[in-house]
């Protein structure tokens, strides 16, 4: 019957057949899904597990994990934010959630936004970015974050994949090794130290935060009293502080002993000797001068706070007080013998730090020789059979580079010309990761390249890093999304991952036909929230996966 004659009763049934048949359809669709389950739930498991690892790898070495959506146009969104942002920034996680701008315009310290704003044009690009920026906490503290982030494109849309680490202590830690450092050469080049004791006494304190105050005691010409002779206070008179003889009170029994003493608490302390002064402090940490087994004095810090002092603190006073008694011992047995004996001391110093750590670092001067290289290049080199006695020491870095062959041979000549900006000053470091695969196993390293000036001249550093773990964790990642995407191509079910905001992630065809798409890519051109009749069944549903565990940001 022609529906123009139809009347409207007739058109009334003919609409509930139709919904009685649709009706029908989903529950067939609901048995399918039921029919499926049990072999979708033991995919799913295995799917779940190697993403578990994944992310197990990827939390141990990172504080806060972060997923940012860039649109077509431009604009950005949080899709996820760990919950570690809380105690990283000290605000609220939905105040974060709600407002993307927050953090760069709010949270970011003004004086690196800058660089900020370089590494979010970057990621808009598409391109993998890192960076590091202070960040000014909601309590007013300032600390230091690594952003490591990289792109992945997404329909029209950029998903920002992130992790920020915060990296203080390692910037602390730099900050008081370049102190030390300009600190040795200071006192090395002084014929009568004593003039720098006072700058000595206020790095202590720079670099150990929690110190209120800080002194330097030697001892006499006999051997016998130790008189205070520098402190950061300048209000302090040095006429009324208290003398010790070695082994007497904190400051000579550490001397004694010839170890540093961290004591929590001075009251609880049976060697302390309070005297007749105000009590200014109640953790007390001292550090011997002592050098080749010569006592001359002690290096103390000081503060109010109870067990204010870790380990740590020990390490760097001790390093401090190390150079003051070199510097000591060299003025009073200043001939050229001495110096030169001095100046070996300070290159082993310089040697053992970088051996210390655990990249592979050379030192380069201006024209890209090698200067120096720490144990872990020795190490790398002597197991691949280097043939240079040396471990390359006095090559030309940049032309071993540049001509490079053979396997994993073809970063060489980007390292180089990375060198080459990097010495220049046209670049502020250059960061690049390559392959160094064996016949038995895949490896890839990263080399970091920096700069520093010493006394007018350039100096680069290079570092080479493992990165294998890493790399590896992501190609699993891959090839578990891989078979996700796979397995669920296959499915006569509709799957799809869709952005709280309607966005589809992603689909797969048995969707985009159940829903009358000629291809998957023109259904995730759609909005999710349109397919659904009552757009009331969306919230619904959004709201039963949040509540069984499900992630807010993407289901």
């Amino acid at each position: 019957m022609d529906d123009s004659v139809k009347t409207n009763s007739q058109l009334m049934d003919e609409l509930a057949t139709m919904r009685k048949s649709m009706a029908r359809l989903i529950q067939r669709v609901n048995d399918l899904e039921a029919a499926a389950a049990a072999h979708q739930q033991t995919e799913e498991k295995l799917q779940l597990l190697s993403a578990e690892r994944f992310f197990q790898v990827f939390l141990s070495i990172s504080s806060h994990i972060y997923v940012t959506e860039v649109t077509e146009n431009g604009w950005r969104q949080n899709l996820y934010l760990s919950p570690d942002v809380e105690e990283l920034t000290g605000y609220p996680r939905a105040k974060l959630m709600s407002n993307w701008s927050f953090w760069s315009s709010k949270i970011i310290h003004p004086d690196d936004r800058a660089a900020a704003a370089v590494q979010a044009a970057q990621l808009a690009l598409g391109q993998s970015s890192e960076v590091e920026y202070r960040l000014v906490r909601a309590d007013g503290e300032i600390i230091w974050v690594r952003d490591r982030a990289g792109v992945e494109l997404v329909g029209t849309s950029k998903i920002v994949y992130g992790a920020v680490t915060e990296i203080t202590e390692r910037k602390r830690r730099e900050a008081a090794l370049t102190k030390l450092l300009e600190l040795s050469r200071t006192l090395v080049t002084l014929l009568d130290p004593h003039p720098a004791l006072d700058q000595a006494i206020k790095l202590a304190v720079d670099i150990v935060p929690v110190a209120d105050r800080g002194s330097l005691q030697l001892l006499d010409e006999g051997g016998k009293i130790l008189h205070t002779v520098a402190t950061n206070s300048p209000d302090e008179n040095l006429q009324q502080t208290i003398t010790f003889r070695p082994g007497e009170g904190i400051a000579g029994y550490a001397l004694a002993n010839n170890q540093p003493v961290n004591v929590p608490d001075v009251l609880a302390d049976e060697r302390f000797i309070r005297g007749n002064l105000p009590l200014r402090f109640r953790s007390l940490l001292v550090a011997p001068l002592v050098v080749k087994s010569r006592l001359l004095g002690t290096i103390s810090l000081s503060s109010e706070q109870v067990g204010a002092f870790t380990s740590a603190d020990e390490t760097l006073l001790q390093l401090i007080a190390d150079q003051v008694a070199a510097a000591l011992e060299n003025a009073r047995l200043f001939d050229s013998h001495l110096q030169a004996e001095e100046l070996r001391r300070e290159h082993r110093f310089l040697q053992a730090t970088i051996d210390a750590l655990a990249a592979q670092i050379a030192i380069l001067d201006e024209n890209g020789r090698i200067m120096a290289v720490n144990a872990s290049w020795r190490r790398l080199a002597e197991a691949n059979h280097y043939p240079n006695p040396d471990w390359g020491l006095g090559l030309n870095y940049l032309e071993v580079s540049q001509a490079a062959s053979g396997p994993n041979a073809q970063e060489a000549p980007i390292v180089a010309e990375g060198i080459r900006q990097v010495i220049a000053g046209q670049q502020r470091q250059f960061y690049l990761e390559y392959p160094a695969h064996s016949p038995f196993q895949k490896q890839w390293y990263g080399v970091r390249v920096t700069r520093f000036q010493n006394e007018g001249r350039i100096w680069a550093v290079i570092a080479h890093e493992d990165v294998t773990e890493r790399r590896l964790a992501e190609e699993a990642l891959r090839e578990s999304e891989e078979k996700y995407r796979t397995l669920t191509n296959q499915l006569p079910v509709g799957v799809y991952r869709a952005t709280v905001t309607g966005k589809f992630v992603y689909a797969n065809p048995a969707l985009a036909a159940m829903l009358g798409y000629e291809s998957v890519l023109d259904l995730v051109k759609a909005s999710a929230i349109d397919r659904f009749d009552n757009p009331g069944e969306h919230e619904k549903l959004l709201q039963k996966w949040t509540t069984s565990g499900g992630s807010p940001s993407v289901k």
